[in-house]
């Protein structure tokens, strides 16, 4: 989300969602924004393009604000896609971080044993 952030790391909680979902039989598509370079724009021109049921974040504090506005640019081309923050931060701090607008849902530790019990 930030480029040349100090921290850079792999979208882990993302990753074991994605392989929750897609073993039970999901269609799941994970874009590191950080690895491939991409901005907000591209990443509205993919959602635009693919219509996705959800967006899943990851979002450490550091890079918090970068991640909402990620989920406004989701509302913005849909406001039926249901926008998902995960890690560090939404842990930390769920309530503040559902009560922002473009944020439908949060996940506050462990997030395969939440996407398991859904």
């Amino acid at each position: 989300m930030i480029r040349k952030s100090a921290w850079i790391a792999m979208p882990m909680g993302l990753l074991y969602l994605a392989a929750i979902l897609e073993k039970n039989a999901h269609s799941v598509k994970i874009i590191d924004m950080e690895a491939t370079g991409l901005i907000n724009s591209d990443m509205k021109i993919i959602i635009e393009k693919e219509n996705p049921l959800f967006v899943g974040i990851t979002a450490t504090t550091p890079v918090i604000k970068k991640a909402l506005e990620l989920c406004r640019i989701v509302k913005e081309i849909n406001k039926e896609i249901k926008t998902l923050l995960i890690g560090p931060h939404p842990t930390h701090l769920p309530m503040e971080t559902i009560n922002e607008e473009a944020v439908d849902i949060v996940v506050s530790g462990e997030g395969e044993i939440t996407i398991y019990a859904s």
